[in-house]
């Protein structure tokens, strides 16, 4: 599908070692940690009454494909698994092992969101009762919750309800990292529990009849914010379900980790529910890292939605040295043209908004993986309409011909492989196209590459072209050539960004790919291939810092 985006973000950093630079070098450039780079998907769901899981019309050996297409290391997949094995469909576990097998040959780790959701009333059996235990007292258990002291914690174990749903999740834990741990580094052994704890169940107090889900977590985060302990035992229905899950997903990681002694375990929340975590915390719950579900804007600056608090900093304080992963992003509502625009507007929207904030969070210290949501759109139908305009490819009803890709794939695409391989090195290898003097190059780069700005697309070709003079006008969107040029046009582009003669089968292939696609639109293509990764990228950082590729 032919796109327009940015091709190139003035900033810079990069993960490679930078010993044997020049001192101006070290001054500029950015030592970056590893960052995963990852999508979730729904590749174990079945369909389930009106609800039709749109991954199905994909094999798995074609989702797979699209993941190495994408260029992700790691990705992100609920998995519905209790203590007597999957519970979502008959053809679940072969699913399930041909996933894991195809993407370990692709070199991509899949991280398996466990469902914890046997602790919910009526989730999925709704002749199973919630277990409360014969010892349950609400108002004992407030009365050691206010100490906090390892007094407390041993009353809470004691309890009924914490030895059932611990017990429960143990056996869960151990029977799936026994079946699949040989496979597997990371567990998400939790997601949004406390959101689902904030809205699904409603506050005595809040003034609307009948609340909607939304309403009552509006109340919820209004009046008890979520970020510390006591929101979570406001009512006696909520201390029930908070010490539930709670316990469930303790026993579930002790039971992954009794068969899997290297696993990481990951627990995602999101919105400002951090006193959950404190719970898990007061309670020594053996999770490794922290995850967090992000849609609200900016991660790291001070939120009038969520009571003016800092996401990010309040995460690292909490984290206290443990990894901070984003488990889920996206423009809200992923492409749906919510506010009037046009349909193509709002997928470049969505594209725009991925990238800036892949950028910031790739930044931030203690944020070391960062999951898109999702790869291919979804007809949820039982939840909101938020919900299904949020893939990175279209809804492939009612078959997969159906399916497009959007401009947030290659976004994310190009970011992945931008961020993995330095910005400046890019912005040097194709700069690189238009001057060929290195000392003047350096110069030129420096002065756009440190100057602090912001710099969009148009004025990035602006730039550029007034400096480097009228050669960088066939990039420019308007700029089209004719069937006359094409040879030379393909002959160029080839010799002088991949320093390679191109042979007559490639020149024809190109010219059919223009014909189809404007100069620009072929050129994210190619910056986007491996070739190019190879013979450009490489060759810009090689020159630089004068070291050779491994």
């Amino acid at each position: 599908m032919p796109i327009s985006i940015s091709i190139l973000t003035i900033s810079c950093t990069t993960h490679m070692s930078l010993s044997g630079t020049s001192e101006s070098d070290r001054m500029h450039r950015a030592v970056s940690k590893e960052v995963l780079y990852g999508v979730n998907g729904h590749s174990v769901r079945v369909n389930r009454g009106e609800y039709i899981s749109q991954y199905n019309q994909f094999s798995i050996k074609e989702q797979v494909d699209l993941l190495k297409k994408l260029g992700v290391s790691i990705y992100r997949t609920d998995i519905y698994f209790n203590e007597t094995g999957f519970f979502n469909g008959p053809d679940s576990p072969e699913k399930f092992e041909d996933l894991v097998r195809l993407a370990k040959e692709a070199e991509i780790q899949v991280l398996p969101l466990l469902s914890t959701y046997p602790w919910m009333k009526a989730y999925d059996d709704p002749t199973e009762p919630f277990l409360i235990g014969s010892d349950w007292n609400y108002l004992e258990l407030i009365k050691q919750l206010n100490n906090l002291d390892s007094v407390a914690q041993k009353h809470i174990k004691s309890l009924d309800i914490w030895q059932h749903y611990h017990k429960r999740g143990f056996q869960s834990g151990e029977l799936f990292a026994a079946t699949y741990g040989k496979d597997l580094v990371y567990y998400n052994t939790g997601n949004e529990i406390a959101y689902y704890i904030s809205k699904m169940y409603p506050h005595p107090l809040n003034p609307v009849p009948n609340p909607t889900p939304e309403q009552t977590e509006a109340f919820f985060i209004e009046t008890f914010r979520g970020d510390e302990i006591s929101s979570f035992f406001s009512t006696e229905e909520h201390a029930r379900r908070t010490l539930a899950s709670a316990a469930y997903i303790s026993g579930l990681i002790d039971g992954v980790k009794s068969k899997d002694g290297d696993a990481k375990c990951v627990i995602s929340e999101g919105k400002i529910n951090f006193g959950y975590f404190k719970f898990l915390d007061f309670m020594e719950v053996k999770y490794d890292i922290i995850g967090w579900n992000w849609y609200e804007g900016n991660f790291n600056q001070r939120n009038y939605k969520l009571h003016g608090l800092n996401v990010y900093e309040e995460l690292s304080k909490l984290a206290k040295g443990k990894p901070i992963w984003i488990t889920e992003m996206n423009r809200f509502a992923g492409s749906r043209n919510y506010s009037g625009e046009s349909v193509y507007a709002a997928e470049i929207e969505q594209a725009n908004l991925i990238y800036q904030h892949l950028d910031k969070y790739s930044s931030l210290p203690n944020v070391q993986a960062v999951f898109v949501y999702e790869l291919i759109d979804q007809e949820y139908k039982f939840e909101t309409r938020w919900e299904d305009y949020y893939g990175l490819i279209t809804s492939p009803f009612p078959n997969k011909s159906s399916a497009k890709i959007k401009p947030a794939f290659d976004m994310y695409r190009y970011a992945i492989q931008e961020l993995n391989h330095g910005k400046e090195d890019y912005i040097f290898a194709v700069l690189n196209f238009f001057i060929k003097q290195p000392a003047e190059l350096d110069t030129h780069m420096e002065s756009i590459s440190y100057s602090g700005k912001t710099i969009n697309d148009e004025a990035w070709l602006n730039e550029v072209t007034l400096n480097l003079g009228n050669d960088i006008k066939w990039l420019a969107p308007e700029y089209q050539i004719s069937k006359e040029d094409l040879n030379q046009f393909v002959a160029r582009i080839y010799k002088e960004l991949m320093n390679q003669t191109a042979n007559k089968s490639t020149v024809r292939t190109l010219k059919r790919r223009l014909r189809k696609l404007s100069p620009r639109e072929w050129l994210v293509e190619l910056f986007l291939s491996e070739e190019f990764k190879r013979n450009a990228i490489w060759s810009g950082y090689e020159r630089r810092t004068s070291f050779s590729r491994p």
